[in-house]
């Protein structure tokens, strides 16, 4: 017969308490639960902002990352999600990571370098930015992509709330 052994859920429970990381029975319905800071290599990312309740978590995590990237559309500026992402590092040519966001607000944390980043909506020609990060910069950059043929689910609700 399996048994388990709870004894040391007591200091797990202390430090998740102390965190601040303590569920309550609809944490998996908050922003902050769907929103996972995920990782690839050393780049650690989130994305999304497709309601307000995301827009503000992004918002309140942006002092995390030194790059904020906000997708748009060319010609009626709607928010654009499900954008494929990959940024090479154009000193060395290696991919750094390739992605696809949740939505139309990716943060990043990149390290110092330059890079070229490719992104690409559903429908979309990709669209190719210079990166060129500096130690302790903020890079805030919008990418305008030729979504007319796309339609887009958000616009209507995106348009009276605030952006980052």
């Amino acid at each position: 017969m399996y048994t388990r052994s709870f004894e040391g859920w007591g200091l797990i429970t202390c430090v998740v308490s102390c965190l601040g990381l303590a569920a309550t029975p609809t944490f998996a319905l908050e922003p902050e639960a769907t929103m996972r800071l995920m990782r690839v290599g050393d780049v650690h990312y989130m994305s999304g902002g497709m309601t307000p309740k995301e827009r503000d978590v992004l918002t309140r995590r942006a002092s995390w990352f030194p790059v904020i990237v906000s997708f748009v559309g060319k010609t009626n500026q709607d928010h654009v999600e499900r954008v494929s992402v990959t940024i090479v590092r154009r000193d060395e040519g290696n991919s750094v990571i390739r992605l696809r966001t949740a939505g139309p607000v990716l943060l990043m944390s990149l390290p110092p370098g330059n890079y070229t980043m490719t992104a690409m909506a559903p429908g979309a020609e990709a669209v190719h930015s210079q990166l060129d990060i500096l130690p302790g910069k903020l890079e805030n950059i919008e990418v305008a992509l030729d979504t007319a043929a796309v339609p887009s689910r958000s616009a209507t609700a995106l348009a009276a709330s605030n952006t980052l």
